[in-house]
C-alpha cells in the first residue's frame, strides 16, 4: 500500500513539478562558490535547513537522531523567518534543481516537496536570497561524481589557516583518520550527545562560550547545530552548521556508490551505523577539551 501511495505521489509531484502553481522554482539561491566568499571573506555563518529540520517545525514524526521537541521547533522557526545580515539561511538547492541529482535523490525530493509544499512555503520568503544548504552535501547525491574533488576543496577554504573548535556528536569524529581538516592552523572538539542533543543545549552553549571568538566553530548535531549556530553568531562567533561533511568525504575517498557504514564512525543514513564504533585515536582523544553526554 505504501507503495503504491509512493508511486501516485511520484506521478502527481512529476506533473506539479513543471506547472506554474510550482512556487519552489521561484526561490532565489546564492550560488555556492558566492557562499563559501561570503563565509571566508565576510565571516558569515551558516544555518542550515533541510527535511529533518522542517519535520521537527511541523512536529511530522521521522527516524532522525533528534527527537521531536516543542522548544526545538520554535527555535527552528526562529532562526528560518530571521534576517541577520552575517548570517546565511540554507534550504535545499533540490527546491529550485534536480537535474544535477541522481534519480533515487529526485524521486525523493520531489516527493518531498510536493507531498510537503504549502507547509514549506510557510516559511519561505521569496524576496530573501537562501543559501544552498546541500553544499556540504558534497558527492553521494551528484549523478556526475568527477567535479566532488573540486567541491570538497572549496569547501576547505572555510577553516584553512583558521582555530577550529568542532562541536559534534560523541561518534562523529569529523577529520580523523582522513586529511580534510590537515589545512585547519588547530583543532579542538567539544562532544555532545549522538542522539537528540537539544536536551543539552544549555551545557553545550555554555561550554563553547569558554571559547576564544577567534575559533572558527563548526558544528555537527542535527538540528541542534542550526539553531547553536544561529545563537553563536548573534554573540560574536563565526559558526557554521556543517552537517555531514566528514562522512561525505568518507564515501568520495572511497569512491562508494551508496551510502555505506565508515568504520569507526557513526553514519546515521547507513544500515551498520555502529560500524567498529570504539576504534580509538590518540590525535582525536587530545583535541578533546569537554564533553557533555546524555546520562
Amino acid at each position: 500500500m505504501k507503495i503504491i501511495k509512493n508511486i501516485w505521489n511520484y506521478i502527481l509531484s512529476c506533473i506539479w513539478y513543471i506547472t506554474p502553481n510550482n512556487k519552489y522554482k521561484n526561490i532565489k539561491f546564492i550560488e555556492d562558490e558566492d557562499t563559501i566568499n561570503a563565509i571566508v571573506k565576510e565571516k558569515k555563518s551558516i544555518c542550515r535547513f533541510g527535511d529533518g529540520e522542517f519535520r521537527i517545525m511541523e512536529n511530522i514524526p521521522s527516524n532522525f537522531f533528534q527527537k521531536n521537541d516543542v522548544e526545538l521547533s520554535k527555535r527552528l522557526q526562529e532562526v528560518m523567518k530571521s534576517n541577520k545580515e552575517n548570517i546565511l539561511i540554507g534550504l535545499p538547492i533540490a527546491f529550485r534543481n534536480l537535474k544535477d541529482y541522481t534519480a533515487k535523490t529526485r524521486v525523493f525530493w520531489k516527493i518531498h516537496i510536493y507531498k510537503y509544499r504549502k507547509q514549506w512555503m510557510k516559511y519561505i520568503d521569496l524576496k530573501k536570497y537562501y543559501c544552498n544548504s546541500s553544499i556540504t552535501r558534497c558527492y553521494i547525491d551528484y549523478k556526475d561524481k568527477s567535479t566532488a574533488n573540486k567541491r570538497f576543496e572549496n569547501i576547505k577554504e572555510i577553516w584553512k589557516d583558521k582555530k577550529v573548535c568542532i562541536v559534534e556528536g560523541s561518534n562523529t569524529k569529523i577529520g580523523v583518520g582522513n586529511d580534510l581538516l590537515n589545512n585547519a592552523q588547530e583543532v579542538k572538539r567539544i562532544i555532545a550527545p549522538q542522539k537528540s542533543a537539544f536536551d543539552k543545549y544549555n551545557e553545550i552553549l555554555i561550554e563553547i562560550n569558554k571559547m576564544s571568538k577567534d575559533y572558527l566553530i563548526l558544528i555537527a548535531l542535527g538540528p541542534t547545530a542550526t539553531v547553536l549556530a544561529y545563537d553563536l553568531a548573534n554573540i560574536g562567533y563565526q559558526a557554521i552548521d556543517i552537517g555531514h561533511i566528514d562522512i561525505e568525504y568518507e564515501w568520495f575517498l572511497s569512491k562508494a556508490k551508496k551510502k555505506t557504514a565508515i568504520q569507526g564512525k557513526y553514519v546515521n543514513e547507513a544500515k551498520d551505523n555502529n560500524y567498529n564504533i570504539n576504534i580509538k585515536d590518540e590525535e582525536y582523544e587530545k583535541s578533546i577539551i569537554a564533553k557533555i553526554l546524555n546520562e
